[in-house]
């Protein structure tokens, strides 16, 4: 069987299915390193390299199968690693499980709020990114509440016709200048007339 139809039956699996089965695999691979290592371990230390099963079973599967990670490695470390070996019967075993067990449930509990964490931090960016793309291209990024631009009106005829006689520079204009206020008029007496031969007007006698 190649490694590509292992793939793609891993691949077809349900996701339920494959985190708790990357929790089994991993407690089978550390009991058997610790199998085929044997003497050159420590036989005082028989939880050792589970922690890291667990801890990678937490984190890619989350707290359920952490807790099943906890359960195997604990069956599997009593079983083959404490004396009598194949056999469990010494109370001091129970005992020693039993912390086991307390601690590892912990460190399974603390990394499925990390990968939960994790998890809606990913969500959260997809949606941001999705809200982006959807955004028009109008709007400039960052802004916070987008204006809606409305269309200039188009010209009517009789105005196109009026623009195509005004001067380039004014027909080139699409708003509208801003003009400075007019200059008030000064209204002044208007001078008398002067008759052709008369003479100017002289002071008037009252």
């Amino acid at each position: 069987m190649s490694l590509r139809r292992i793939a793609h039956a891993w691949k077809a699996l349900p996701p339920t299915l494959r985190r708790y089965a990357v929790a089994c695999v991993a407690v089978a691979l550390v009991t058997g390193l610790k199998l085929l290592l044997g003497p050159r371990l420590d036989p005082d230390s028989p939880f050792l390299l589970y922690f890291a099963a667990i801890v990678g079973s937490a984190l890619y599967g989350g707290l359920g199968p952490g807790i099943l990670a906890v359960v195997l490695a604990a069956g599997a470390a009593a079983y083959f690693f404490f004396p009598p070996y194949w056999a469990i019967s010494n109370p001091e075993v129970w005992i020693r499980l039993a912390v086991f067990v307390v601690e590892t449930l912990f460190i399974s509990a603390g990394c499925g709020v990390l990968r939960n964490a994790q998890g809606r931090l990913d969500a959260t960016r997809v949606g941001l990114e999705a809200d982006r793309r959807e955004r028009p291209s109008g709007i400039a990024r960052g802004a916070s509440s987008p204006t809606t631009r409305l269309p200039w009106p188009r010209p009517s005829p009789i105005t196109r016709r009026w623009s195509s006689r005004m001067p380039g520079s004014i027909r080139t204009c699409s708003r509208p200048m801003r003009t400075s206020p007019a200059p008030r008029p000064t209204w002044s007496a208007p001078e008398p007339s002067r008759l052709p031969g008369s003479s100017p007007p002289g002071p008037r006698i009252i």
